[in-house]
């Protein structure tokens, strides 16, 4: 709550105000104080409720509570919860699963739902990794390469096997979330004109 009061002062459209505040205190002008003061009050608690929704989209994208089929080197399997994922691991995907990680498709073929990434309605195909000496390359292999966020709708086999290559925010999704939710700062022309305007009517 206090870092947030704090970054708003920084902000111009602020201490503008409270500039113009501490003047018609001087001059008496009460009506637009009042006024003036329910605008600022105004502007912070909508600054703030953009704060917590961004903080619950936060914690939306975070919780794991939901557990998955690791397969281990000797072919057995365990039932892990998704935040115990790691990059290198085989997991098991079953059709209409809704995918934690990025990953590729090791076994088979499937269709999926890309929406949440894309805004495309429609499935993609997806085809298992070619198995040969070449290196891995996104390009040469975009078919086989697996979304968190996206849903199988249908596969062949009904069960597959998945190699984890992305956890997390280190995800095509989790990349796409942070560049929402912290937006590269943009200094624009019109911020340093209205300062410079404000030293000017200041002085």
């Amino acid at each position: 709550f206090f870092t947030i009061l704090v970054s708003q002062f920084r902000n111009f459209f602020f201490i503008y105000p409270i500039a113009a505040i501490a003047l018609w205190i001087y001059e008496q002008y009460l009506y637009y104080i009042v006024i003036l003061v329910a605008f600022l009050i105004i502007l912070f608690f909508t600054s703030y409720q953009k704060y917590l929704n961004k903080k619950s989209i936060i914690d939306f994208s975070l919780k794991k509570e939901k557990t998955i089929t690791r397969v281990k080197d000797k072919g057995t399997e365990e039932e892990i919860s998704y935040e115990e994922l790691v990059p290198g691991e085989i997991i098991k995907i079953r059709e209409n699963d809704i995918l934690p990680c990025d990953c590729l498709l090791l076994e088979g073929f499937c269709s999926v739902i890309e929406s949440t990434l894309t805004g495309e309605s429609s499935s993609v195909m997806k085809y298992r990794l070619q198995n040969n000496d070449k290196l891995f390359n996104y390009n040469e292999n975009a078919k086989s390469f697996l979304f968190s966020g996206t849903k199988i709708e249908k596969s062949s086999p009904l069960e597959f096997q998945c190699l984890v290559v992305g956890t997390g925010f280190n995800t095509q999704r989790g990349n796409l979330i942070q560049s929402v939710l912290f937006p590269k700062k943009s200094n624009f022309n019109f911020y340093r004109e209205n300062l410079t305007f404000f030293i000017f009517i200041t002085i």
